[in-house]
């Protein structure tokens, strides 16, 4: 499928950051995309909905689309490596944001989890993506973007 038929309106995220493993790195892009089917990852500490084809990392940082995940596998997390305890495909479609990052390894967090910018991979819910002002990404999320200015930190964060 190409990107024109997969992106249905593209969103302004102009001098906005998203938090990587390397530090932050701008936002560079973000699309509104047809309807995907919903997969459920959770791991010890962390719960993201997305895409079957989105990309995340193992324990290697080699990258694995969720829909090959098993119970078991280890992923890699802001929090270190943790272990996948349940991965669910579900019946629900609905529209995702596709983001894009503009580094040099393509990494970002989504809900704590490492992912892939990722022109298939397709982001439902990113519930606390950190982002700051003058840098640049991409997600995919189907909820409307609502920024937060926390009251002792420059940083904002982009609620899904």
């Amino acid at each position: 499928m190409s990107d024109k038929k997969k992106f249905i309106e593209e969103l302004s995220v102009d001098g906005w950051s998203v938090k990587t493993d390397t530090g932050y790195e701008k936002i560079s892009q973000t699309n509104k995309t047809i309807e995907y089917q919903i997969w459920k990852l959770e791991t010890t500490s962390h719960i993201l909905e997305c895409a079957d084809n989105h990309i995340v990392f193992d324990y290697g940082y080699n990258e694995v689309f969720v829909k090959d995940l098993k119970i078991g596998y280890v992923i890699m997390t802001d929090r270190g490596p943790e272990t996948v305890i349940s991965i669910k495909e579900t019946t629900e479609k609905v529209p995702m944001f596709d983001l894009s990052v503009e580094s040099q390894n393509h990494r970002y967090y989504t809900n704590g989890i490492l992912s892939h910018n990722t022109t298939i991979g397709a982001l439902k819910s990113m519930r606390h993506l950190e982002v700051t002002q003058e840098k640049e990404k991409s997600v995919n999320c189907w909820k409307p973007l609502k920024l937060i200015k926390p009251k002792h930190s420059l940083k904002r964060q982009m609620v899904w």
